[in-house]
């Protein structure tokens, strides 16, 4: 099971970070579980998405919050909810 498949170009106030929006896109599309189809919340803490990414929960804050002000995510109690896949996608990809 892979969550980075592709190391894609981050949001412009982050160039050249670990970006957070690169395992989103798997996780919304049920690489991470197996699930066929795509699910609009991602029930996940930022502390446990931290751990996965092995950065600490303040940088993932920090970039989760750009993917709030791009309008790709909004984050809820222990979960992160997709607003716009499309934009995720294009956030996520790695030509931009």
């Amino acid at each position: 099971m892979t969550v980075l498949s592709a190391t894609p170009a981050c949001p412009p106030s982050l160039a050249g970070c670990c970006c957070a929006c690169r395992p989103t896109p798997g996780l919304t599309s049920g690489d991470v579980t197996m699930a066929a189809d795509a699910r609009p919340v991602v029930p996940v803490s930022q502390e446990a998405m931290a751990m996965m990414l092995g950065m600490t929960r303040q940088t993932l804050s920090k970039e989760l919050k750009v993917l709030v002000a791009e309008g790709a995510v909004a984050l809820r109690y222990r979960r992160i909810e997709i607003t716009s896949a499309a934009r995720l996608k294009v956030l996520s990809d790695p030509s931009r």
